[in-house]
């Protein structure tokens, strides 16, 4: 039998390792690494299983790129004007249309979405935000992001659940939405509880420099933004000849989404592009051709405005580099104040002693 001192002690001495030095620079490059070649390894399966598709057809196609071209931006400028709504007057507009595909490039080569939270709060903090300003705004776009797909999840369910797979996804039952809604409710008021008690302090600060009652608009422009990978593969699919209900491909696109963030590794890890592929074969897309879906509306639409994003990264650090650089020659620059009495000010200077003594 396995002792609780042989279980403790393997799992201290890599608990230490991980939060030494050495630790976190080779556990970084081993994750680096794990992530981008599992996304090398899956892209290489789906272009393997997907090669009889009639590329030819979709590539030549009068409207499927520029579609999937317009409807990228559209999603990135729309995330662009939520930062303008939540902070008003605060970050540039040139910084918020960059940001978006900077943070895009950053999410690649980052787990979890950890690479955007920490260019955002990079980005707010040099615009004069505190920090408790770019926690409530951090907050309030991930909260934002996470309910609109929930939101247009939930709408393509009640809009046309009988078209969602022929009735063999289990999402297509309204019984099935009882106990999905519940352990969403469940998760969520946890996952509350246990930030509030953690960020009530840092919360508390910051709160007059965001403007919260723009959490409305900001909710239907994350819409917009989750529906644009849905309408990148519904027009793939459509470009294929494979054609699905738009509701199911909502479906299949936030299922794929939540399934795929649970992998912390940088960009999924692949784990979207299979769960994608597995729920159009379910949903009666032959798998070959759901390969080739997936492959072509993961690298018009996730894959490629990362590589794009490279030049927008560069631009937005040398533009944080300059007004580092300002603030620096701005502190140094500023008078110093002598502290004797010669050029002191006669107004701040102390009162000397003697003039008590004398009173």
């Amino acid at each position: 039998m396995t002792t609780p001192t042989a279980v403790a002690t393997p799992v201290a001495v890599v608990s230490r390792w991980s939060h030494s030095r050495i630790g976190r620079r080779v556990g970084g490059a081993l994750l680096l690494t794990a992530g981008l070649a599992g996304a090398v390894v899956t892209l290489g399966g789906l272009a393997h299983r997907g090669r009889q598709a009639p590329w030819g057809e979709l590539l030549a196609s009068p409207l499927v790129l520029p579609t999937i071209a317009a409807v990228v931006v559209l999603g990135y400028v729309c995330q662009s004007v939520a930062v303008g709504l939540l902070l008003p007057g605060r970050i540039p507009l040139r910084t918020r249309l960059l940001l978006p595909w900077a943070s895009a490039a950053v999410n690649r080569v980052t787990p979890a979405s950890a690479g955007e939270l920490w260019l955002d709060t990079k980005v707010f903090r040099c615009r004069n935000v505190s920090l408790g300003g770019a926690a409530w705004t951090l907050s309030a776009m991930r909260l934002a992001h996470t309910l609109a797909g929930f939101a247009i999840a939930l709408v393509a369910v009640a809009v046309d659940s009988r078209n969602l797979a022929g009735g063999r996804l289990p999402f297509s039952e309204s019984a099935w939405l009882v106990p999905l809604i519940g352990a969403l409710l469940v998760a969520v008021a946890c996952a509350v509880r246990r930030v509030r008690t953690r960020l009530r302090a840092l919360l508390r600060h910051g709160r007059a420099e965001v403007r919260l009652r723009a959490l409305p608009p900001v909710l239907l422009l994350h819409i917009g933004a989750r529906l644009a990978p849905v309408v990148v593969l519904y027009t793939v699919l459509s470009g294929l000849n494979h054609g699905l209900p738009f509701t199911t491909v909502v479906v299949v696109v936030v299922l794929a989404g939540a399934g795929g963030s649970t992998v912390p590794l940088p960009g999924g890890g692949g784990g979207v592009e299979l769960a994608m592929v597995g729920l159009l074969s379910v949903s009666g897309v032959p798998f070959g051709a759901a390969s080739a879906a997936v492959l072509a509306a993961r690298v018009l639409g996730f894959w490629l405005p990362a590589v794009l994003g490279l030049p927008a990264l560069l631009a937005l650090w040398g533009e944080l580099s300059a007004d580092r650089a300002e603030q620096a020659a701005n502190t140094e620059s500023k008078p110093v104040r002598p502290q004797g009495a010669e050029g002191a000010d006669p107004r701040t200077a102390p009162t000397p002693a003697l003039v008590y003594a004398r009173a």
